[in-house]
């Protein structure tokens, strides 16, 4: 029975699971929408549990870089084999197990095979103040940049995949980061705890 929630998915994880593949430890997945704070929400997990950290943006970005343009051109332009390339590496590196992935579709690649799938929300104008410190543009060029990336990915994901982003049932935790970085921490120890992952 296939545990990824990307019908695509399943035929490779098939073929994972045929060549021995299988899980190998721990996994959990951290997603939210550009600025949301999933990096922090790593952070924080990586403080407490030792895993290895897969970072899908990190991947996208490189590949952006690599063409000679923004993450947003990239965004809008990319074939959707770039998509699937993605989700593959995804799933194959979360069975490898000992792992947090963060990226938009982890909790949807990975799917049961995940111990803990968490969801990051964030206001659209926190997120924009955020990404715009670190991009150094302004606040209302990052949100009107968020707002359309976030509309042409959900377009996309529900094109290429039949999914809805904004579909939270299928996540263990939705982790508000709205407030402040002691709020965002209690939220995400206390998700890890539910679950009976041990302190270090």
């Amino acid at each position: 029975m296939a545990n990824t929630f990307l019908k695509f998915l399943k035929p490779y994880e098939r073929e994972l699971l045929k060549k021995g593949e299988k899980k190998r430890g721990l996994i959990i997945t951290v997603s939210g929408m550009g600025g949301s704070g999933k990096s922090m929400v790593v952070k924080f997990i990586l403080e407490r549990l030792e895993l290895r950290h897969f970072s899908a943006g990190q991947v996208f970005r490189e590949l952006a870089s690599e063409k000679d343009i923004s993450i947003e051109e990239f965004s809008k332009t990319r074939d959707k084999r770039v998509d699937h390339a993605l989700e593959k590496r995804i799933l194959s590196e979360g069975l490898k197990g000992n792992v947090v992935l963060d990226g938009r579709l982890a909790g949807w690649a990975l799917g049961k095979w995940a111990d803990l799938r968490i969801f990051v929300t964030c206001s659209l104008k926190k997120r924009a103040e955020r990404v715009a410190k670190r991009e150094r543009v302004s606040k209302d060029e990052m949100a009107k940049r968020l707002e359309e990336r976030d509309l042409a990915d959900k377009h996309r994901y529900g094109k290429i995949y039949g999914i809805d982003l904004n579909d939270m049932s299928i996540y263990h935790k939705v982790i508000d980061n709205s407030g402040s970085l002691d709020e965002l921490k209690k939220q995400v120890l206390d998700a890890i705890e539910k679950i009976g992952f041990a302190k270090k």
